[in-house]
Parts: structure tokens; C-alpha cells; sequence
């Protein structure tokens, strides 16, 4: 989850046995100008996910797994920047 320190945040699930990846951007930062933006992006992933790659910017997320089986990208408005990397909370169930 790419969070910040105003409480906005991004999930990043990948679901092993549904074989899916995706982004939650519904509390991703700035998103009043409209209800559409809101939305939780899915990919199918062939195969089995060992390595991601995220990229963060100002205004973007992408997230790729390192064979080329899944890529993600998405447009976020966070207040402030997300946390670094190395802060970053990971989970498995």
C-alpha cells in the first residue's frame, strides 16, 4: 500500500488465486472532480507473480512484474507525496 502522511492511499493486490493484479485508487488523494475516477484497476496475470517493479511520480503509478506478464498505470492526485518506497506496507494472507 503507497500511503501518505494525510491518509491517502494506494493498494497494489496481487491475488495468486484469482491470478489478478490491481490498483485501488478510490483513496488515492485528490478525486472530487469526478465519481468515475474512483475505480479499482484489474489485470489478469499469467503465471505466477515473484517480482514487481512500481514506479511513482507525482502524479502517476505503474506497476509491472519483472517478466512482462502484467503491467498497470495509473493517474493519482495525492495531496502530498506518497512515503518512499522503503516504507511501503506489504501483506500476505
Amino acid at each position: 500500500t503507497l500511503s501518505n502522511e494525510q491518509g491517502e492511499q494506494v493498494p497494489i493486490v496481487y491475488d495468486a488465486v484469482a491470478r489478478t493484479l490491481s490498483v485501488d485508487r478510490t483513496h488515492s488523494g485528490k478525486d472530487d472532480f469526478s465519481d468515475a475516477f474512483k475505480t479499482v484497476t484489474t489485470a489478469p496475470v499469467h503465471g505466477q507473480l515473484t517480482t514487481l517493479r512500481i514506479f511513482v511520480d507525482k502524479s502517476s503509478i505503474e506497476v509491472l512484474d519483472a517478466e512482462g506478464k502484467v503491467s498497470l498505470t495509473n493517474i493519482v492526485f495525492p495531496t502530498s507525496p506518497y512515503l518512499p518506497l522503503g516504507q511501503v506496507s506489504v501483506f500476505s494472507p
